[in-house]
């Protein structure tokens, strides 16, 4: 049996509980000589260590994203951290496991320990397979795995290993609770995990499909993970659920942040011209900006407040939304799971500090806390994207934690141009600063197609073929369009340097009367003729 694909999360519950079983036995049974060396206790770092490892890696340097360290002081954490190596973590979680065994809070933080051990890098694919492999020997066979495990292969996978075992060990307490199931699959997202985060969300679509965040949370995810292009249908169809359902009342403005990622969507992997038939055209824009915070979080009936506070030291939040630089911030979500939403479009050099206040509950959490989990685009909908997600526990009211420093240098953005500066060199089908008016792709990419007539109208090739270009209210449908391989060469082109001599014989321009026209004619099919 494979855990990729369970069809609920009771199979994650079943083997996840005889694995810990099975682990309990191979420890108990395994000498003391086949124990690992001492682990060194970490210097402390912040979650961008853990998210970098375990999440895919950027190809632009995210350090310039720096997320808060999760600290929980509990006394069994203060054991658990005093250990020296995964063994002995492991056993004071087991031996712990009577006095906590309904706290779900002791799951998450045990789990959480254990994923922030793993800081060597490693791959996702390889600790997912490590706990398949103990999923298949827990169902197929009851016997004990021997002490062949050496002390070598006690690495970063097993870290994350025993990590997602407690974590979904949190199952056993109430299965069918949608806020459990929301906390664990918030913090498999944070980890990189989707396709197990996959399963989770599933699952609260089943049984939360009157609450928009369901779908909203599910095409979030399989954006995400969209790598194989698997699922555009699916995605676009979850997305207009929630932009053209009717929700309660709680969930209220929710379609406008949702039609800021299905734009995002649409963009990244070139579906607007299949969206336009089924969605108003006025509203297939991508808006692309160069910080994006988005706070979301597990239960029901709460307020939970974004704070951001920019680098002029203006602090925006529900009743200050917008500022002087520009950041504006969505509708306040008193009730429900937010979303609420942060943009800014350009923002200015400095450090932006995210902050997150826990401002009231109206019901009783089931795991004593709410969970929030944060998204922080730098540079979104854009070329050089960068991305951190955090997860984090706010348990009392009126309590206000800081989530990450975002910092905006020239250095970051320079290093970037001067990348697409050197890509651009090696292909002449790159336009750099040259953005398509139709889809909004920047640079434009391949055959750039530049309007004679209209001021400041270029297309991409996608867009020229398809007819888009036909559609953009900025350009009129019957004018040319000229072919341009090289933005380099163009303004060097004999068609610019000659037009200062053409001379238009008997036309009259009907702006500033200047007959005959010299230089470039703009001539409009009403009959208007322009210098």
């Amino acid at each position: 049996m494979a855990f990729s694909a369970p069809e609920s999360p009771e199979e994650l519950l079943l083997a996840s509980s005889q694995v810990r079983r099975q682990s309990l036995q191979r420890m108990r049974h395994s000498d003391s000589d086949s124990h690992p060396p001492p682990r060194p206790s970490p210097t402390p770092t912040v979650t961008t260590t853990t998210n970098a490892t375990i999440a895919e890696r950027s190809p632009i340097n995210t350090q310039t994203i720096v997320l808060q360290n999760w600290n929980p002081k509990t006394p069994y954490m203060d054991k658990i951290k005093a250990s020296t190596n995964i063994q002995t973590a492991y056993q004071i979680y087991l031996n712990k496991c009577q006095s906590y065994a309904k706290s779900p809070s002791f799951y998450f933080d045990v789990a959480s320990y254990f994923f922030s051990q793993a800081c060597s890098p490693f791959s996702k694919t390889s600790a997912i397979d490590t706990f398949n492999q103990h999923h298949s020997m827990s169902i197929i066979s009851t016997q004990t795995v021997s002490n062949e495990t050496s002390s070598s292969n006690f690495d970063s996978n097993q870290y994350v290993y025993f990590g997602l075992c407690i974590l979904t060990n949190v199952l056993e307490l109430k299965l069918e609770s949608p806020q459990l199931l929301r906390t664990v699959a918030y913090k498999l997202v944070e980890l990189g995990l989707f396709n197990l985060a996959e399963n989770f969300f599933r699952h609260i679509v089943i049984l939360r499909s009157d609450e928009s965040q369901s779908f909203r949370d599910l095409a979030v995810l399989l954006q995400e993970s969209n790598i194989q292009y698997n699922h555009i249908t699916e995605i676009s169809d979850l997305f207009k659920k929630v932009i053209l359902g009717e929700w309660n009342n709680r969930f209220a403005e929710i379609e406008v942040t949702a039609l800021h990622e299905l734009n995002w969507f649409l963009f990244k992997f070139h579906q607007q011209q299949q969206m336009s038939a089924s969605l108003d055209n006025r509203l297939i824009r991508h808006l692309p900006v160069d910080l994006r915070i988005v706070l979301v979080w597990d239960t029901d009936d709460t307020d939970v407040d974004l704070h951001v506070i920019e680098s002029t030291g203006e602090e925006y939040y529900y009743s200050h939304k917008n500022t002087a630089i520009g950041g504006m911030i969505s509708r306040d979500f008193t009730r429900g799971y937010g979303p609420e939403e942060y943009l800014i479009r350009k923002a200015i050099k400095g450090t932006y500090t995210v902050r997150a206040k826990y401002f009231a509950n109206h019901q009783q959490s089931l795991t004593g806390a709410t969970t929030i989990m944060v998204h922080i685009y730098k540079y979104y909908g854009q070329s050089n994207q960068q991305k951190q997600i955090v997860t984090l526990r706010l348990s009392s009211n009126k309590e206000m934690i800081d989530v990450c420093k975002v910092d905006f240098d020239d250095d970051v953005e320079q290093e970037v141009e001067n990348k697409m500066k050197n890509v651009e060199q090696s292909n002449m089908n790159i336009h750099l600063n040259v953005t398509c008016d139709g889809c909004e792709m920047s640079p434009i990419k391949g055959d750039r197609y530049k309007c004679l007539f209209c001021s400041n109208v270029d297309f991409c090739q996608f867009c020229q073929s398809t007819s888009k270009a036909n559609r953009e209210p900025n350009h009129f449908y019957d004018h040319p369009l000229l072919c341009i391989k090289d933005s380099r060469a163009y303004p060097q082109s004999s068609y610019l340097l000659s037009s200062n001599n053409v001379e238009h014989q008997n036309v009259q321009c009907n702006s500033c009367l200047m007959k005959p026209i010299r230089g470039i004619r703009y001539h409009c099919s009403c009959g208007i003729d322009l210098c």
